[in-house]
């Protein structure tokens, strides 16, 4: 998993943040959870089948950790990276809000549009970008996924 802890003064929303992808010991990232003000927390794709294509990984520990760190009160700011023709149908989005609204530790969604900045990167690292003929999303997809997760009645903010 990849794990950033961020301390910087933002208001009253947090000092200590923990970004991570949630696929992570449960008891380490619980141990976390008792030292760190909000979680940003990354979620690709509900479907356990699709998340395993694209990620290589299943997203079970992923969600059961989410729900987790839920129970035992920590505040969660879900990260939904919106790509194209991957995880912006309308079901996927769904049923990522839905899990959001169950969840009392969940504070709002951030949607992350999809950009191509890593392309040089991996050129950089002679690494080959499976992702490279992605285009980024429409403004109309992202109102539209904006517009699904806030009928959930949760805060949603592009960006961040």
């Amino acid at each position: 998993t990849r794990w950033c802890v961020r301390s910087r003064g933002l208001g009253d929303v947090s000092k200590r943040q923990v970004d991570t992808s949630g696929h992570a010991d449960t008891q380490t990232l619980l141990e976390a959870a008792a030292r760190t003000d909000l979680f940003l927390y990354d979620l690709k794709h509900m479907d356990p089948e699709k998340h395993h294509r694209y990620t290589g990984v299943s997203n079970d520990v992923i969600l059961a950790n989410l729900k987790q760190l839920s129970h035992q009160g920590a505040r969660i700011i879900i990260r939904l990276p919106v790509i194209p023709g991957i995880n912006d149908d309308e079901e996927n989005i769904d049923r990522t809000g839905a899990l959001a609204a169950s969840l009392d530790g969940v504070i709002g969604i951030n949607i992350l549009p999809y950009h191509s900045a890593a392309e040089a990167k991996y050129q950089n690292l002679g690494l080959n970008n499976n992702a490279s003929d992605v285009q980024r999303p429409t403004e109309e997809v992202i109102a539209s996924v904006v517009r699904h997760l806030e009928s959930y009645n949760i805060e949603v903010k592009i960006g961040g």
